[in-house]
């Protein structure tokens, strides 16, 4: 995604000592205490407060993109209708870590995949465009010859 927007990556390591530091902020942040959600909820943390540490001024995070592409392996076997209000349901009623997280430690970040003219263009693409096969999701990400 970097190479394709022309930035540079930064990469941001988050080793077990920090998660189990942090651990508390998030769960305070998103008032959810399952150890898989902390452990995965607290790299957001680690990221926006990388971000702010480096003084970004825009801060896109990719939080709605699995549920609107079908990059959940459950989605592969849904209906085209199934799916379509599986989409609708998960962007409008989805759990998005980075957002809450932002807003908890008072940094600005967007999610562009969450906003309006881009579920509304979803809702419009073939399902065929969202997922290729069985064993395939988030069609649209890839690259075709």
């Amino acid at each position: 995604m970097a190479g394709a927007l022309g930035i540079r990556l930064h990469v941001v390591p988050v080793d077990p000592n920090y998660i189990a530091e942090h651990a508390v902020i998030v769960a305070k942040c998103t008032r959810r205490r399952d150890y898989i959600e902390l452990r995965n909820d607290v790299v957001f943390l680690r990221a926006l407060e990388e971000a702010e540490r480096l003084n970004c001024h825009c801060i896109l995070l990719g939080d709605g993109g699995d549920e609107l592409f079908a990059g959940y392996q459950f989605m592969l076997s849904l209906s085209s209708r199934e799916l379509r209000q599986t989409i609708l349901r998960m962007a409008t009623r989805g759990r998005y870590p980075g957002l809450e997280l932002a807003e908890c430690i008072g940094v600005k970040a967007h999610a562009p995949f969450l906003c309006d003219e881009v579920l509304e263009v979803v809702m419009k693409v073939p399902v065929d465009c969202l997922r290729a096969g069985i064993s395939e999701g988030k069609e649209l990400y890839t690259e075709h010859p």
